[in-house]
Parts: C-alpha cells; sequence; structure tokens
C-alpha cells in the first residue's frame, strides 16, 4: 500500500446509492487517519464524489473538517461523460487505475442509457419547488434534481435521488385541499417503502395536466415490467397469513380465486378457507357448493368452481363490482403461473353485467363521475394488461367481446380507453397490433345499430372541429417527430393506423360512416416529411372502396354498382391519384411500423411534391364520384344487410338514485326525434341561428366525447332517402364545421371540399361568404397562396354548380371585376385558377343572356355594365385603369390580352393552356354577338403565337386589310407580339415573326411607319445575333431586311407611344417579374376594398348565418360545439374575433 500512497491520487466517492444503513461512523474517519501512511494527505490531489444526494450533505459534515473544503468535487455521471466527450476538461477518473476504479456500471449510465427520461418536472418540497428530471434504468426510479448545494452550501451539483422500483406501492394524483377536481391539478405523488420499512413519498408537479397522465402512465408500466413475477410462493403464502377479516372483501375476494389453482397445495387450502371466511364477513348464505372445514383437499383444476361463485357473489353483492375488478387485475400482476391468469377472463365476466349499474345517476353527479373514472381506469389497466401479457391475450379477448354487449355508453368508455392506452405506449413498439386486435373485437362484437365505428372515427374529427392545431407541423414532420405533439396531431398517426387495420376488416360500418372517412382523408391528404401520413391516407381509402364493394348485397341488382365500384378501386392505382397521394413516385407502405420510418429518416427523409389545391380537388372529385355511386335507397340497403333497427331495447335494472345506461339511451334517442321535428324536406334547420338552442334535453355518459354534427339518422328521418344524398350531406356539414373553426390552415382544403359536394343553392349563398371572409382578414391575405388558391378554386367551383337567376346576375358580374383584379396582383400558383373562374363567369354571363346580341362586342359590353356613366362600378373602374395603366374603352380586346400576357409568357404549360383556352373562349363569345374582327383584334394577336389557326397563311390574308388596322391597333398588335417574343419557346417565335413578315408584305404602307421604331428594330437584332436555331435566324433575317428597306424614314422613333393611347402600363404587366411592387401593393389594396364594398352583410343580410343556417345539425349539438368553434372571421393581423 506504502508504494501507493507516493504517487499523486484521488479519492472517488459512488454516492448512487448512499443510504442511512450505509452510514459511516465518525470513529471510521478517525481510525482511517490515524493508519494513513506518511505524505498520503499530501499526494491527495482532489476527492470526487459522483451522483451526491441528500443523505450525503448529511453524512459530509464528518468529512470536510478533517480534508478540508479544497480538495472536494462533486458531479454527476453526466458531467464525467460530458467531461470527456468535449476534450476540455480530462475525466477525472482517468486519474484512478484501472484495477482501483470499481465503480458500478448503473452510476455511469444513468445519463446515457436511461430507458424512459421525463423532463421539465417539479419536486414539490415542503419550503419550496425545485426542478428535476425522472429517469428510469435497471429497476430504479432516479430523480435528479438541478442545483442543489453541497459540502457546506459551498459546491453546487445536481442532486441524484433513487427508489428502488420493487418499493414504489402507489402512483397517484395528489387530491387538492380546496376542492378542486383531481382531473385539472397537475400534482401527483410516488409513493414507496423506506429502508425503515416507513411509508415515504415524493410530490412532483408537471407542465401540463396531459404531461402529469403521461409521466403516471409511464411509471406505472415501468413499475408493473420490473415488478411482474417477483413473489415466490412462500411469500404468497405469507399474504395469506397477513389477511384480516376487516380487510377489502373485493381484494381478498381476487386473491382468493388466483390461488384456488395454485401449484401448492398449502396455498390452494389458504385461499379456500379465505373464501369461507369471506361469506360469512359478508353474511352471505353458504353456496351448496362450498362449507367451511380445515380438513379439505383443494384440486388444482377449480375453473368451474371459482365460475360459480364468482357468478353468486357478483349477483348477490353487486356494490363489490369496482372495488373485486381493481384489485382482481391486481392480483393478476402478481400471481405466477398463466393457467391461474388464463382463469380470469371467465370469473370477472359476471361482474362486468354489473358495470351498467354505475353509468347514469341523475340525484348525485358527483358520485356518478367518480364511478365513471373508476371504469374508466379499469379499463385503461385491463388494456395495459393484455398488452403485457400478448401470449395470453387470445383467451383475455373474452373479455372484450362481452363488456362492447352490454350498453352503449360502456362501450364508448372502453373504445376511449383503448384509444387512449394506445397513444401513451411506446410508440416504437409492436404494442400496437395488439391494441388494433382490441379495437376490431369490440366493434365484430357490438350490436351493429349501436355504430361504435363512429365513435373511434370521432375521436379524429372533434378535435379537428374545436382545437386550434398546430397543422403547420404536418407538413414539416417527420412521423417520429409528429408523435411528439401535445395535441391531436401527436395521436394523429396511432388512431391513423387504428382506422387502416379497421378497414380492411371491414369493421367500420362503410354505409353509415364512409363521409367520415373521406373527410378525415381530405383533411390529411399530402402531409409529412416522410411518408408515413400519405401512405396511411392512401391505404385507408383504397380498403374503403374494397370494404365499399364488400359491403353490397350478393344480389344481381347490385352487380352493376359493384362492377363501378371496381372501376373506381382500380383507379387508386393510376399513377395521377397515387402520386397526389404519396407527393410523387413513391410506393406507398401503410403496414410499415414507426422504427422503419425512423430508419429512413436516419439516411434522409424523401424528397416529396407538395398536394397542390389542384390535385387536391382532383381528389375530391373522385370522392365525390365514389359517393355519387350510390343512387339507392338507405333503407332497402340496410334491410339487404340485415342490420337490426336502430331503437336499442330497455334492461329492467335499476339502481338507487337513477336508471341504467340502456333506459337513458332510449330516452336520448327519444329526444332525438323531438330535435328533429323542426327540420325541413332537405335535413335542414328552418330559420335556425345560434341563438334558436334547445336545452331541454342534455347526454351524459354517452357524451364523452363530442358526437359528430350530423349523423346518418338525422339525415335518412329528414327524407333524404337515398345513400348519395346523406353522404353528400354528412360530408357537406363537416367541411362547413370545419370552416367554423379558427384553423386557418385547414381552410382551404375544407373550403375546396366543400365546393365540389355543394348543391346549387349552397354554393350560390357562399361565394360572398367567402369573399367577404377574404375581404375582412386583408391585403395580407393575398399573399397566402393555398388560401388564395382554394378561394379561386372554388369560387370557380360555385359558379360551376349554379343554374344563374335573374337576381343573382349581378354576383356573377362582381366576379368579373374580382377576376381582373386578382390577374393584375396574382402569382404562378393562383393565375390558372383565375383564368379557368373567369372562363366560368364569361360563359355563365353569356349563356344566362347578360351578354346579348344588343351588344356589339365584349368590349361593348364591359363598357355599358361596369365603366358607363349608369354603372356603380363606374368609380372603381376608372381608378383600376389609372392604378394599372390599361384602358378598357375604346381597345377592350387589347387591354384584355396585355393582362393576360404573363400567362402566355411564363413556361408553365398549365398556365399557358389556360390562358388560351380563355383567350379562346372571349372570342368565341365576342364573335357570337357580331363579327367585327377589328374589337376582337386584341384578342386574336394573342392567340397568333400559340395557335396555327391565327399564324396561317390562309387566316393572314384575310387578317391583314386596311379596314382592320387603325394607327393606335397596328401599334399595339406589333408592339405585343414582338414583347411576347423574346419569352416564348422556337415555334412560338417563328409563327410571330412570320406573321410580321406577311402583314408588311400586304399592307407596307400601314405597317411601314410602325417598324420605324429603335426598340423593334433593335429586338429583332438581337434575335438574329444570339440565336442559335437556324429557323429563327431566317425569320427574324427576312422580317429585318423587310423593316429596313421598306421604311418610308430613315430615321428611327426611340419614344413609344403607350401614353397617348391609354397603355402607359403595357410593360408591367408582360411578365410576373415585371409588375412593380407599388402598383401591385396599390392594386392589393383596390382588390381588398372591392370585396368589403361589393360583398358585405348590407348587401347580402343573410351571409352570417352562411355556415349555420343550413347544416342540418341538431339543436343540442349545434349548442355543444358552438361553444368551442364559433363562426370566426380573422383580420390582417391573424387575430381571430367572434362574431
Amino acid at each position: 500500500m506504502e508504494t501507493i500512497w507516493k504517487d499523486p491520487f484521488v479519492i472517488v466517492v459512488d454516492c448512487t446509492f448512499w443510504t442511512k444503513k450505509f452510514d459511516i461512523r465518525l470513529s471510521v474517519f478517525l481510525q482511517l487517519s490515524k493508519h494513513i501512511p506518511q505524505g498520503a494527505k499530501k499526494n491527495l490531489q482532489d476527492i470526487y464524489v459522483v451522483n451526491p444526494n441528500n443523505f450525503f450533505n448529511k453524512t459530509t459534515k464528518k468529512l470536510v473538517s478533517s480534508l478540508g473544503y479544497s480538495r472536494w468535487k462533486v458531479l454527476t455521471g453526466e458531467s464525467l461523460a460530458a467531461a470527456a466527450e468535449n476534450g476540455k476538461t480530462k475525466n477525472p477518473l482517468d486519474l484512478a487505475k484501472p484495477e482501483h476504479l470499481l465503480l458500478s456500471p448503473i452510476t455511469q449510465q444513468i445519463f446515457t442509457k436511461s430507458e424512459i427520461v421525463f423532463k421539465d418536472v417539479q419536486l414539490v418540497l415542503s419550503s419550496h419547488v425545485t426542478e428535476c428530471e425522472i429517469r428510469l434504468f435497471d429497476q430504479y426510479l432516479f430523480i435528479i434534481v438541478k442545483d442543489e448545494k453541497f459540502i457546506g452550501n459551498k459546491l453546487v451539483c445536481d442532486c441524484v435521488e433513487h427508489i428502488p422500483v420493487t418499493k414504489i406501492s402507489d402512483i397517484a394524483i395528489k387530491k387538492s385541499l380546496f376542492g378542486k377536481s383531481g382531473k385539472a391539478t397537475k400534482d401527483f405523488t410516488v409513493k414507496y417503502i423506506d429502508d425503515e420499512d416507513a411509508e415515504a413519498v415524493y410530490n412532483f408537479r408537471s407542465q401540463t395536466v396531459e404531461e402529469r397522465e403521461q409521466i403516471m402512465q409511464g411509471i406505472r408500466n415501468y413499475v408493473e415490467r420490473k415488478s411482474r413475477g417477483t413473489k415466490s410462493a412462500k411469500e404468497v403464502e405469507r399474504d395469506f397469513k397477513r389477511l384480516k377479516v376487516q380487510d377489502v372483501p373485493g381484494q381478498l375476494l381476487a386473491i382468493s380465486f388466483f390461488n384456488l389453482d395454485s401449484k401448492s397445495p398449502s396455498i390452494r387450502t389458504s385461499a379456500y378457507s379465505l373464501l369461507t371466511s369471506i361469506f360469512e364477513q359478508l353474511k352471505l348464505p353458504k353456496h351448496p357448493i362450498i362449507l367451511e372445514s380445515d380438513v379439505v383437499c383443494v384440486p388444482r383444476n377449480t375453473e368451474t368452481f371459482v365460475l360459480r361463485i364468482s357468478e353468486y357473489f357478483a349477483r348477490n353483492k353487486p356494490e363489490l363490482t369496482l372495488e373485486f375488478m381493481k384489485e382482481a387485475l391486481n392480483a393478476f400482476k402478481t400471481i405466477q403461473g398463466s393457467k391461474s391468469k388464463l382463469k380470469f377472463a371467465s370469473f370477472i365476466l359476471p361482474w362486468l353485467d354489473n358495470l351498467t349499474r354505475f353509468e347514469i345517476s341523475h340525484n348525485s353527479s358527483d358520485e356518478a363521475d367518480e364511478k365513471t373514472e373508476a371504469i374508466k381506469a379499469w379499463f385503461e389497466n385491463f388494456t395495459k394488461l393484455c398488452i403485457s401479457y400478448e401470449d395470453i391475450y387470445p383467451t383475455l379477448q373474452a373479455v372484450w367481446r362481452h363488456a362492447c354487449k352490454l350498453s352503449l355508453p360502456l362501450t364508448k368508455i372502453a373504445i376511449e380507453s383503448v384509444l387512449k392506452q394506445g397513444t401513451t405506449v411506446d410508440m416504437l413498439n409492436a404494442d400496437q397490433s395488439v391494441i388494433g386486435d382490441i379495437l376490431e373485437t369490440i366493434l365484430t362484437n357490438a350490436p351493429p345499430q349501436w355504430n361504435s365505428a363512429q365513435f373511434v372515427i370521432n375521436k379524429i374529427i372533434e378535435p379537428i372541429m374545436t382545437q386550434e392545431l398546430h397543422i403547420d407541423l404536418l407538413h414539416k414532420a417527420t412521423v417520429k417527430e409528429l408523435v411528439k405533439s401535445k395535441d391531436i396531431l401527436g395521436r394523429l398517426p396511432v388512431y391513423m393506423s387504428y382506422l387502416l387495420v379497421l378497414s380492411f376488416h371491414s369493421q367500420i360500418n362503410l354505409i353509415d360512416n364512409l363521409p367520415y372517412l373521406l373527410f378525415i382523408i381530405s383533411m390529411f391528404l399530402g402531409v409529412g416529411a416522410d411518408t408515413y401520413m400519405r401512405s396511411m391516407a392512401y391505404g385507408i381509402c383504397s380498403n374503403c372502396v374494397h370494404g365499399l364493394i364488400l359491403e353490397l348485397p350478393s344480389t344481381e341488382q347490385y352487380e352493376p354498382l359493384r362492377t363501378k365500384l371496381t372501376k373506381l378501386h382500380l383507379k387508386m392505382l393510376s399513377k395521377d391519384i397515387k402520386s397526389s397521394f404519396m407527393g410523387g413516385d413513391y410506393e406507398p407502405q401503410p403496414f410499415a411500423s414507426y422504427s422503419d420510418y425512423i430508419n429512413k429518416a436516419a439516411s434522409g427523409n424523401p424528397t416529396l411534391e407538395q398536394t397542390t389545391m389542384y390535385k387536391y380537388e382532383e381528389i375530391m372529385r373522385y370522392f365525390k364520384e365514389i359517393m355519387e355511386c350510390f343512387n339507392i335507397s338507405y333503407e332497402i340497403i340496410q334491410q339487404n344487410r340485415k342490420i337490426p333497427p336502430t331503437k336499442i331495447q330497455p334492461t329492467t335494472l335499476y339502481v338507487s338514485g337513477g336508471m341504467t345506461s340502456s333506459k337513458m339511451t332510449e330516452e336520448v334517442s327519444d329526444n332525438s326525434k323531438e330535435n328533429n321535428t323542426g327540420l325541413e324536406d332537405d335535413g335542414t334547420e328552418n330559420d335556425m341561428t345560434e341563438g334558436d338552442i334547445d336545452d331541454d334535453h342534455t347526454t351524459t355518459l354517452s357524451s364523452i366525447s363530442a358526437i359528430p354534427s350530423t349523423s346518418t339518422s338525422d339525415f335518412v328521418k329528414s327524407g333524404s332517402d337515398t345513400v348519395n344524398n346523406v353522404w353528400l350531406k354528412i360530408f357537406t356539414n363537416l367541411c362547413k364545421d370545419t370552416m367554423k373553426t379558427a384553423n386557418i390552415l385547414l381552410f382551404p382544403k375544407s373550403l375546396i371540399a366543400y365546393s365540389i359536394v355543394s348543391t346549387m343553392e349552397q354554393s350560390y349563398d357562399m361565394i360572398p361568404f367567402v369573399l367577404n371572409f377574404i375581404g375582412k382578414r386583408g391585403v395580407d391575405t393575398l399573399a397566402e397562396d393555398d388560401l388564395m388558391l382554394s378561394v379561386v378554386l372554388s369560387i370557380n367551383q360555385f359558379c360551376t354548380n349554379l343554374v344563374v337567376e335573374k337576381d343573382r346576375i349581378e354576383t356573377i358580374r362582381k366576379l368579373v371585376l374580382f377576376g381582373f383584379l386578382l390577374l393584375t396582383v396574382g402569382n404562378t400558383k393562383i393565375y390558372s385558377a383565375v383564368t379557368k373562374m373567369l372562363s366560368t363567369v364569361f360563359g355563365i354571363l353569356f349563356e344566362a343572356g347578360d351578354i346579348h346580341d344588343g351588344f356589339t362586342s365584349l368590349g361593348d359590353y364591359f363598357q355599358a355594365v361596369f365603366s358607363s356613366e349608369f354603372s356603380k362600378y363606374r368609380n372603381f373602374t376608372k381608378d383600376f385603369e389609372e392604378t394599372v395603366g390599361i384602358s378598357f374603352g375604346e381597345h377592350f380586346s387589347f387591354a384584355f390580352a396585355i393582362l393576360m400576357m404573363k400567362g402566355l409568357s411564363v413556361e408553365d404549360s398549365t398556365i399557358r393552356r389556360a390562358s388560351i383556352s380563355l383567350l379562346k373562349q372571349v372570342l368565341s363569345i365576342s364573335s357570337k354577338l357580331k363579327y367585327e374582327p377589328q374589337k376582337q383584334l386584341g384578342f386574336i394577336t394573342a392567340l397568333i403565337p400559340f395557335d396555327k389557326q391565327y399564324n396561317s397563311v390562309l387566316y393572314s390574308e384575310q387578317l391583314f386589310t386596311d379596314k382592320m388596322f387603325t394607327k393606335e391597333t397596328v401599334f399595339l398588335f406589333q408592339k405585343y407580339l414582338f414583347t411576347i417574343a423574346s419569352n416564348v419557346d422556337i415555334d412560338s417565335c417563328a409563327s410571330i415573326y412570320k406573321t410580321l413578315a406577311r402583314g408588311f408584305e400586304i399592307i407596307p404602307d400601314t405597317f411601314a411607319d410602325v417598324f420605324q421604331d429603335h426598340h423593334s428594330m433593335s429586338q429583332v437584332i438581337k434575335v438574329y445575333t444570339s440565336s442559335q436555331d437556324d429557323s429563327i435566324i431566317e425569320h427574324s433575317l427576312n422580317l429585318f431586311k423587310i423593316m429596313s428597306n421598306n421604311a418610308k424614314s430613315k430615321k428611327l422613333q426611340v419614344k413609344e407611344p403607350f401614353a397617348e393611347y391609354g397603355f402607359k402600363g403595357f410593360k408591367d404587366q408582360c411578365t410576373f417579374s415585371g409588375v412593380k411592387d407599388e402598383m401591385k401593393k396599390k392594386c392589393q389594396k383596390k382588390t381588398i376594398s372591392f370585396l368589403v364594398d361589393n360583398f358585405n352583410e348590407k348587401e347580402y343580410p343573410s351571409m352570417d348565418s352562411v355556415i349555420i343556417s343550413k347544416t342540418g345539425m341538431k339543436k343540442n349539438v349545434v349548442r355543444n360545439n358552438s361553444t368551442h368553434s364559433p363562426v370566426t372571421r380573422q383580420n390582417s393581423s391573424g387575430l381571430i374575433n367572434k362574431k
């Protein structure tokens, strides 16, 4: 030893598990100081204390006086790892020789290999609250208390406390001292048995109630997993001897049942004796098959005996139900032997029947709430048990099969508990398959008239309607990042996986629930930074169409429908639909595990295309096509499917202070009939507003989660007797309800979906509502591409749905000016949608006779309606012309063509095709009014580069006449073509130069002066010198020769008379990038002011109630939803204003 002390050394003290029983007496240190070799203290460099705790603080009072403060260093295992990794400070343990370093692996791995970590937790002490972490690792719960002071309050370090998980006795919500509900508190406690066998407790506080639940559940799961099977037969027998008559009878009963088939004969005998004692304690008459006796030989196979006794107790002592069921679960976890565990599924069934007694109590809501919470907790714990014991789960399935048949409210509790557990277990393990199997079992065995599947579906829909979600997270997050979200988005991947499984097993009742599923898919279509959510949406959609085919009755009359659905199902394989779902050429992998996607993320996420509103619109048309197939009587198809009637037969089971759930369910059903008496034939409320609410009827336990605002039965009762009508109305109302929420990022999808499925009347009502909504949100809205694109696409669709009457013409006229405004300020993302909308609007006005043969051209119509002194739009039109620098008066066709030049010049073929289509349409309309080519010359000019009909030799001969052109129009003609030539492809450019050359050859006197333009000549020279294409060089050279040889004057003009002819803004409209910011801002302000002035409550008095008045919702549902999701408007700052 003496040789060791001669070299510099350190002392490393591992305090990780230092407790009172390891206390070192002061005399030991005194003896140690006497026997330390000479010079040892001199060579002692530092004393390192690793993972100090509170007990260490007490002990150090004995040490520091003899060894001094200066040499003490306190640090955690985390600090050691960080020091070694960063290289800034040498790991102090390196100074100790390997053979002398005895730190346990746990000490060094607490901070690096903890199985579960909960951060941002507070430890509540008697005097103060301090920050801490909870770490679960290797049979221990570690509490890392931040920044504690040690060694006489001179050194700061994290304090590391520990509790063996086998010593934890309870994890519970801390009850409030002031009567506040336990649901709302963030505090919880962890009770344990300390080294002196006394009960101790740690008090914690989480950031939110949701985090509290997550932490408590995580600790419980860990404790159960680590404590499983730790009791020996002797310990079990010893527990029996400790039980007394005054103990909880439910607990004793559960213990006796489980141990009646123990391997140990003595334990079986003790269990039998305990059972007879319970009979005596509860003063029950002895059962014919049980008799108190000390001389009895209990065989191991006692399953039939236990079942009969269990039925007897459940029937005669129903007040023990909740206690017994809770204790039966607790005993299940500790009992050894799978044979004993398998017996649980049989003896628990009689007690499940008693649960219907505790669901409703009108006289004591607190009691009802307490019992309801106990029932929920039991199902949650039973779900965990099924996950933990997957090997015997097939036997435990009997419990789910039985429970889901008892009552609808109880089935809802079971489903909600299963879903809750599915979002609290580790997302990356295989437990989700068990959850999916439980849900499939419940939906398979629950009576079909309850439509339990809708409850699962509504767990996704309800938050969309009532919560402000971080929808933008969906577009950016991988599935690994998404599940960390604390709102519905974090649970969405799990819920979607359940829907995928249920849709395959045909357990969703698609005839009743298809619109809800399509709505979920539509809201979350094309989102995510990986393909997980995209694959889920694709898989659910594919399974739904497949399921519809399977749900059709197997009769000959349904064969045509089956054939049509089969074709639609195969359409899912088309490249367009698949890429719209997947964001590119990726194969869906809906059943891939979370870990598969996380491993892929490590190697980089795929490059996914955005599912644009254009693609989204096509998918919505596909959904509508599916729904419209079912033009079948709802009642007939239900009869063929042999679905039982929806009325639930009551039982005669009553309890003190209230009635059973089945009675309640029947009453709620009757109430819904009363609520539907005010419905019109189309299923809509008669003059219903938010203030018109029926408060007479409420639901209790059955309203655990919000009911969808519309149900199939509502519409069937209201006269919608075909399946497609029912589906379309439900889908329409779901879209409306979503538009009522503050989720502005969901608004675009909801709006487009609504426009696709809305009726003619609904379409007309929505046009002013949508444009007023944009006007009130302000100028910034015009920069929100998805929102504006959805607005324009929906307006176009609403117009397509219309059959225009005279009193609606004025609204359509306003859309012309709205379209012109968007042509000036719109970008490439919305431009083609604007041209399609204008095409639809002009078509409607022409077909309705508003554009009639009393006008000689489209320009005359525009002048009369929007610019004449009798027009109410005159001032606005005049201001608009001054702002953009383009006059719509004398040369309307050129003014319109100039606004369209951006769309023709862009490389995007979709925008160019839409622009060409609109130009052809307005040319056609104008020609039908009166064939005057002079007034249509602008339209023709814009089409020359892109349509062979207008750049052919034959057409040029008819076009180039002296009567066709004036001084102004020949200038605009050649300027338009020369300008657009620099932004089109080679073929279009060649068509332009050939046409110009023909014009000069045919009418040289008319064209000569124009070609003396310096700008035009320079452009031709530039093309000639820079082009690499022989045909362009040839045509430009030919044009240059003609321009040079035939000019009347050799002097070139520099000034261009745009302003003189009313087109000073010509160059600003040539390309998207050429639009000046100042002009764009002015036009944006004018757009908003136009919408506010022309689409307001004064112009459309019923506009504010459009979202509510035609929803067809039941009154009590409107009340529930309106408290969470009022009709909202958003101003330019993005703040929500309640209307």
